[in-house]
């Protein structure tokens, strides 16, 4: 939508926008044409708007006072993400069959205490890092009839895709979307 007062500015400008001079704001990726850096912004922005609501909160707990790097706070919230389960997570469950069923994660289960509504219960999530993944247990509801079960890490797992119409994503973000939530939520 630019208007150019002679043929000389407009062949300027568009020897200016296909050189490969541009980086996507996101990811960082250089050696971009303008058009290229745009297409490369707007596939960002739609794989953020693939990031799990679910995944939010404990990030930004983690985020908080935090006075990492940036590419070292990735590195940490995706660790986390890799070895727990959030609340609102949708996940397959191995109970007492052989057959899994959906589930979402409702609560962790903590040793010292319940899990405390709101920002209390973020704490004791960070705090409980040091047990095994094996030995933390969660508290899940069934999709099928909405019972809760205790259950351990080891009888949970991610779906490799999302399954049905309804069903989200829900794997870990990738680095560059979750490198893009946090430059949209926190970098004022």
């Amino acid at each position: 939508s630019e208007v150019f007062t002679s043929y000389s500015s407009y062949l300027k400008a568009a020897k200016l926008y296909a050189t490969p001079i541009w980086c996507c704001r996101f990811t960082g990726k250089s050696g971009l044409t303008y058009d290229e850096a745009l297409e490369a912004e707007a596939e960002s922005t739609a794989y953020l708007a693939q990031f799990p609501p679910y995944f939010a909160a404990p990030a930004a707990c983690i985020i908080q006072h935090s006075k990492h790097a940036l590419s070292d706070l990735l590195k940490h919230i995706l660790a986390v993400y890799a070895d727990r389960y959030v609340p609102g997570e949708r996940l397959q469950v191995c109970l007492d069959t052989t057959e899994e069923q959906q589930c979402v994660v409702a609560r962790e289960v903590f040793d010292h205490d319940q899990t405390q509504p709101g920002d209390a219960g973020y704490r004791a999530y960070l705090k409980n890092e040091d047990v095994s993944h094996d030995a933390r247990r969660y508290v899940v509801r069934l999709w099928a009839t909405g019972a809760e079960h205790t259950v351990t890490a080891s009888q949970l797992r991610r779906p490799k895709k999302a399954r049905g119409k309804d069903a989200a994503p829900s794997v870990p973000p990738p680095n560059h979307v979750l490198k893009r939530w946090l430059l949209e939520h926190f970098d004022r």
